[in-house]
């Protein structure tokens, strides 16, 4: 079986991690069949279009660069032509990521290679009303994509009710994100720290991550519990959010920034960390949770998007959006209660539901059924 990814987000060589995650379902894929991603983005150090390719075992990667230029979309769709000409034939399953952002290369090649489609959903776009609106045009070709695919499979179900809620109407079957679990891993031995050691991963964007709610929550826990510790790893403003709680006059000793860092680091620090700590307004699921729980670690979080289908309370501890007392309350009872979770058997739900194997395995039963329909 050959797979054709089109995704609407991937990284490349000016956004390294955008749609990491859509290169780890390639990646999961490609465990047990080939699989080609065709992504084709704008670059303004190019003057004419260019596809930079690279193989890692069964996953091939096309990605063309083109010049900006007006108008965009004619650029966008040239640069399409010549991938889907060069690289998309002799496929069996065309697999789509991201409905609203591949939603004109994925119109294109269905129709062009009258493959089965299936569809992956990530975006939180559809929980904070940047899907409502899109324009009528785009939503009604989202629809229209939507009933011919043979699945759609949103990574949660929270999700999925809400695509159908934008008239997304299909066949709806939830497939997480993927965890390297051989890297998220318990530590080898116990923490040695006392008190509490908590750790925040995000793009710590005030609008969705409500890190000063965060911030203000925790320097009023560390009144109870002095020995608790917050270590933030951000992707964007981390100096900004570190100015932040200097100005709020949390002691530098309970808290500590990292800029953007790899994600052995972030593995590190989760394997050293007590809980993993969120404070967001709105999410989908976000894999710093699953990779958490691969950890062996516990969560504290808002019951936003997904999330609340994941964090049982062998798992952690959920509290609602934008309730500063609530977390808290959360933290203090963390604190009081952070021995009594499993980490085995938190690491165990991990390899049960988001390892590589049974990613593949998930999307491979889907595509066999779709090859067979």
């Amino acid at each position: 079986m050959r797979v054709l990814f089109i995704p609407g987000w991937y990284p490349h060589r000016g956004q390294p991690d955008l749609g990491n995650f859509i290169q780890r379902h390639a990646r999961a894929v490609a465990t047990l069949h080939p699989v080609t991603v065709l992504y084709a983005v704008s670059d303004p150090e190019v003057r004419s279009l260019e596809i930079a390719s690279r193989e890692e075992g069964m996953l091939t990667e096309h990605i063309a660069y083109f010049p900006p230029s007006k108008p965009g979309p004619l650029a966008r769709k040239k640069a399409w032509t010549k991938l889907l000409d060069l690289h998309a034939a002799e496929h069996d399953v065309l697999h789509a990521h991201v409905l609203h952002a591949s939603l004109l290369p994925l119109r294109r090649t269905r129709r062009k290679l009258k493959l089965p489609v299936v569809i992956s959903e990530h975006w939180t776009g559809y929980q904070d009303g940047r899907a409502a609106a899109l324009p009528y045009p785009i939503k009604l070709v989202m629809r229209a994509e939507a009933k011919a695919a043979f699945r759609i499979c949103p990574v949660t179900e929270q999700l999925g009710t809400d695509m159908r809620k934008l008239g997304l109407k299909g066949q709806y079957e939830q497939v997480p994100n993927v965890v390297n679990t051989d890297l998220f891993v318990p530590p080898d031995t116990p923490l040695a720290h006392s008190g509490i050691r908590l750790l925040h991963v995000s793009t710590l964007l005030e609008n969705q991550k409500n890190i000063s709610g965060m911030l203000r929550a925790f320097k009023r826990a560390l009144k109870d519990v002095p020995a608790m510790h917050l270590h933030i790893i951000g992707e964007n403003a981390w100096t900004a959010t570190a100015e932040m709680a200097a100005a709020m006059d949390i002691p530098r000793s309970a808290i500590g920034f990292a800029g953007p860092v790899g994600q052995a680091e972030v593995a590190r620090s989760m394997a050293e960390s007590d809980a993993l700590l969120l404070f967001s307004n709105w999410e989908n699921m976000p894999c710093v949770i699953s990779e958490s729980f691969s950890c062996g670690k516990p969560v504290i979080s808002t019951r936003v998007g997904g999330i609340a289908e994941e964090v049982a309370p062998e798992r952690g501890l959920l509290l609602e959006r934008g309730d500063e007392d609530g977390l808290v309350n959360s933290l203090l009872e963390f604190a009081r209660t952070k021995q009594d979770y499993n980490g085995e058997m938190i690491r165990q739900y991990a390899l049960d539901r988001y390892s590589v194997p049974g990613i593949a395995k998930a999307f491979e039963a889907i595509y066999q059924k779709a090859l067979r329909a």
